[in-house]
């Protein structure tokens, strides 16, 4: 099974729109000054910034995404997102405890996120949301219960960044903009 993901990852690969490859390169250096900004308009730190779009990504897009913490950061609890209640609440928080703000960013889609934000020159985190499991297990939800599947396809997916000589997160990036709905 596990051979099949690599399998499948490398396929995946090959199909990769050029645009989306390029694009996939500089995704998360983009996103990281996205972080910066949020974090210079509000006086947060990138640090914090990273983690509160990375709290509020969960089933939102990338536009939303950023829409919602900069809603966050100037209206507080007021503020409307499309993401899930707790989550918000985590992003809350956040802003309150700038000392223990990475205490709130858990979960393996969520951590990665914020690794590959925060430090996309560096970071080995690779970030799987539902569309990227979809695509590379063709199983649906089913996937998302077990962490070590998680990870054994984190795994694979950084292996083959070796091999084609980029990150982790640039490959990553490149196969969700392909799928990405």
């Amino acid at each position: 099974m596990k051979d099949r993901y690599a399998k499948r990852i490398k396929q995946q690969l090959d199909k990769v729109e050029p645009w989306n490859y390029d694009n996939g390169l500089d995704w998360y250096n983009e996103a990281h000054d996205e972080a910066v900004k949020l974090g210079e308009d509000y006086g947060i730190g990138t640090g914090r910034a990273a983690a509160i779009i990375a709290v509020l990504s969960p089933g939102t897009a990338w536009e939303r995404n950023l829409k919602d913490a900069r809603l966050v950061c100037e209206q507080g609890e007021y503020a409307t997102v499309t993401t899930y209640p707790a989550n918000k609440e985590k992003a809350l928080s956040i802003l309150k405890h700038s000392d223990t703000y990475y205490n709130y960013v858990r979960g393996s889609k969520v951590r990665s996120f914020f690794d590959n934000i925060l430090s996309p020159d560096t970071s080995e985190a690779v970030t799987l949301d539902r569309h990227m499991l979809r695509f590379i297990c063709k199983i649906g939800d089913k996937i998302f219960s077990s962490s070590r599947n998680y990870q054994s396809i984190a795994e694979r997916i950084r292996r083959r960044a070796k091999k084609v000589g980029i990150r982790p997160c640039q490959l990553q990036a490149a196969l969700w903009l392909q799928v990405r709905p």
